[in-house]
């Protein structure tokens, strides 16, 4: 055992991460730093994509027929790009020799909610996230999503500009 380990059991280790992506820029940087931590660390990465849940107008309504019509199509579509994304950075992590899977969701409550509630099931003992994501919020200096992760995580969190 370690000098570091013997002197403080409650040393931190990094066993699962567990990194919510969405397609931007900033969460491809978050997860190409969670891969090189997993590799150091020999820890597993839970990729997961949260699908919002989506604020129809009447307006988007009429275009996509009717609202519970346009919400089917969301979902599928929301979910099959989703999937595509977590795909491929799971194969970006084997490449890196990191065990690594995924998952998409549909957020219950709020995308934020739906983080919490998967690092906690899933156990993961850090969060690494991305400042901000496809909002169209751009100069805000880190975004509502990785602001409420920070607020209400269990575990430590990573923010990734």
């Amino acid at each position: 055992m370690s000098a570091t380990k013997k002197n403080n059991p409650a040393a931190f280790q990094i066993r699962t991460v567990l990194v919510p992506v969405d397609g931007s820029p900033n969460s491809q940087r978050a997860a190409e730093a969670a891969i090189s931590l997993a590799r150091d660390y020999k820890a597993e990465i839970v990729f997961l994509n949260v699908i919002p849940t989506p604020r129809f107008s009447y307006g988007a309504a009429a275009v996509l027929g009717t609202p519970t019509m346009g919400l089917d199509k969301y979902y599928e579509y929301a979910e099959s790009e989703g999937e595509k994304l977590v795909e491929g950075m799971i194969q970006l992590a084997k490449i890196s020799e990191v065990n690594a899977s995924g998952e998409v969701v549909k957020s219950s409550e709020s995308t934020v909610q739906s983080i919490i509630d998967q690092a906690r099931d899933r156990k993961a003992n850090l969060i690494v996230i991305g400042t901000r994501g496809l909002s169209s919020f751009k100069k805000m200096l880190i975004g509502s999503v990785s602001s409420g992760v920070i607020t209400y995580a269990q575990c430590p969190v990573l923010v990734v500009r």
